[in-house]
C-alpha cells in the first residue's frame, strides 16, 4: 500500500487517456484501519446522476469509514469529466469503468474489486464485470432491466416536465415516441439504440462473483431478471422501503439512509 492512506481525506484528480480525461475522487482510509478490498462506484447518467450524486458521496464516505478503498468517478461526457454528453454511450461508459478499476488498482494496490452501481450504472457494472479478472462482488441498486422500458419512463418524465413550462415549443424527433433530449440531456440515435439493447435476461455474471440487488419498489420484485439472476449466481435480492432518488424532485430529495446502510452492511459481510 502507499501513502494515500495517511489520513481521512478525499482527493479529486483526473485520470485516463490524455484526450479523454475522467474526473475521479479517492476516499482515503485512516492509518489505523485495516486495508480491505477496493470499491468502484458506478453512477447513473443524466438527471438520475444529479439526483443520486449526494447519496453516492455519502455511500463512499460510509464505505471508506469501514476501511475500504473507494473510487467514485464521472463517465466521459458526464459530470466533471472531459467531453460532452453526446460523445458518450453505454459502450464508452463501460470502458470508463474498466479504466477506473485500473486507476484504483494503481493507487490502492492489487486486490479484489467490488463494483457498486446505481440505475444505469448498475447495468454498466454488470457489463464491465465480465472483463475484470479480480471481480469479487457486485451491488446493483435499482438496475435497469429493460432498455425499452427505461426509455419509456424517461420520455414520460420529460413529457410531464415540459407540460409544466410556461414557454412551450414543439419538436419533431425522428422517433415520434421519444424526444430528442431528456430533461436537458441529448438523446442521440446511437445512444437510443444502445439503451434499447439492454436486456438483463442475457446477463453473464463471472463465476464465483457474489452479487446483491437492492430495490426500492415492490413491483420490481416481480421482474423475471431477478429470478434469473438468483438461479445463475450467488445472488441476493433485498427490498428496502426508502426514498426513490430518481423519482423525487431535486429540492425535496433526502438521503436514503436505510438503503446506504444495507449496502455497507452487505459489503462488510462479503468483501474481505
Amino acid at each position: 500500500m502507499n501513502d494515500y492512506f495517511t489520513s481521512d481525506a478525499i482527493e479529486p484528480f483526473f485520470f485516463g487517456q490524455a484526450n479523454r480525461k475522467l474526473f475521479g475522487c479517492c476516499h482515503f482510509l485512516a492509518q489505523d484501519q485495516p486495508k480491505k478490498g477496493m470499491i468502484i462506484l458506478c453512477q447513473a447518467i443524466g438527471q438520475e446522476y444529479i439526483h443520486g450524486h449526494r447519496a453516492c458521496y455519502q455511500l463512499a464516505t460510509k464505505l471508506a469509514a469501514q476501511g475500504y478503498a473507494v473510487l467514485r468517478f464521472d463517465y466521459f461526457g458526464c459530470g466533471d469529466s472531459e467531453g460532452d454528453f453526446e460523445e458518450g454511450g453505454l459502450n464508452q461508459w463501460t470502458t470508463d469503468i474498466l479504466s477506473a478499476v485500473d486507476e484504483a488498482q494503481a493507487r490502492f494496490g492489487s486486490g479484489e474489486v467490488c463494483l457498486i452501481g446505481y440505475r444505469i450504472g448498475a447495468t454498466l457494472a454488470i457489463k464491465a464485470a465480465e472483463s475484470i479478472p479480480d471481480i469479487h462482488s457486485l451491488v446493483l441498486w435499482e438496475p435497469i432491466y429493460n432498455g425499452h422500458q427505461y426509455l419509456s419512463e424517461l420520455a414520460m418524465k420529460h413529457s410531464v416536465f415540459c407540460k409544466t413550462l410556461k414557454c412551450k415549443f414543439e419538436r419533431s424527433p425522428e422517433d415520434s415516441s421519444l424526444p430528442t433530449e431528456i430533461l436537458g440531456f441529448p438523446l442521440r440515435a446511437d445512444l437510443i439504440k444502445e439503451i434499447k439493447a439492454v436486456d438483463l435476461n442475457n446477463i453473464n455474471l463471472p463465476n464465483g462473483c457474489r452479487s446483491l440487488t437492492v430495490l426500492n419498489r415492490q413491483r420490481d420484485l416481480l421482474d423475471s431478471t431477478t429470478e434469473l439472476m438468483e438461479k445463475t449466481s450467488e445472488h441476493q435480492v433485498k427490498l428496502i422501503a426508502d426514498h426513490q432518488l430518481w423519482e423525487e424532485e431535486l429540492y425535496k430529495r433526502l438521503i436514503p439512509v436505510k438503503t446506504l446502510d444495507t449496502i455497507v452492511s452487505w459489503v462488510e459481510n462479503t468483501l474481505p
